[in-house]
């Protein structure tokens, strides 16, 4: 099992580079983020988890990009944050690590997917963080009362994941998720689904342009 500390050392660097008002993991939660990593390349094959390849790439793709979403802003103590379609669990393994004082909930349709993601809870022993096998589309306030956050990477476009967004979250929650080169359709849909553009935070992966986004209600 390849060891990801020496992979994440130079990203993590160049995160905090780029966005110099991001908190420093300490090395407890460099480790368990490295962890994270080495269990994704360990399964990854066997259950579909990503195509990313070798240590830099999950490094970069999965360790730094998880922790990009805190570039808008910290997550409120005590913030209840729901995200959507978890898949190989980024961004909220990394966001679970970086966020003690935040409780997570990963929501995964995919059976193998979810078990995957339950490993990662145990493994890396993260109470903040539960796993929901079930479809997103389905997911109801409950018992917790609106969410606080909702955070997705890859789940749905713009489109689709705006609605669901604003009816899980309260009336102070927050949308945060990622975009390409392009923002026009974000500033547009946003406020047609009772939300302001609150920061929008652009970078560059390489050669590509992207950006992160939080959006309020």
């Amino acid at each position: 099992m390849t060891d990801f500390s020496g992979a994440l050392s130079p990203v993590l660097q160049a995160l905090s580079a780029q966005h110099p008002g991001l908190a420093p993991l300490t090395a407890a939660q460099t480790t368990q983020l490295a962890q994270y990593l080495a269990l994704v390349e360990q399964y990854g094959r066997s259950i579909g988890l990503t195509a990313l390849r070798g240590a830099d790439e999950l490094a970069q793709e999965l360790g730094a990009e998880s922790l990009r979403l805190l570039a808008v802003g910290p997550f409120a103590a005590g913030s209840l944050v729901l995200d959507l379609g978890s898949g190989n669990g980024s961004p909220v393994v990394g966001l679970a690590i970086a966020c003690p004082h935040a409780d997570f909930v990963a929501v995964e349709l995919n059976v193998k997917r979810a078990g995957f993601l339950r490993l990662v809870r145990a493994q890396l022993a993260l109470g903040n963080l539960r796993v929901e096998e079930m479809d997103a589309q389905a997911v109801t306030p409950g018992g917790h009362g609106l969410w606080d956050g909702v955070s997705s990477r890859a789940f749905a476009p713009l489109p689709r994941l705006l609605p669901l967004a604003a009816k899980l979250l309260g009336n102070h929650g927050e949308l945060r998720g990622y975009l390409g080169a392009e923002t026009a359709e974000l500033e547009e849909l946003a406020p047609q689904h009772g939300f302001s553009v609150a920061e929008v935070v652009s970078y560059r992966s390489g050669d590509k342009p992207r950006h992160v986004y939080r959006l309020s209600r």
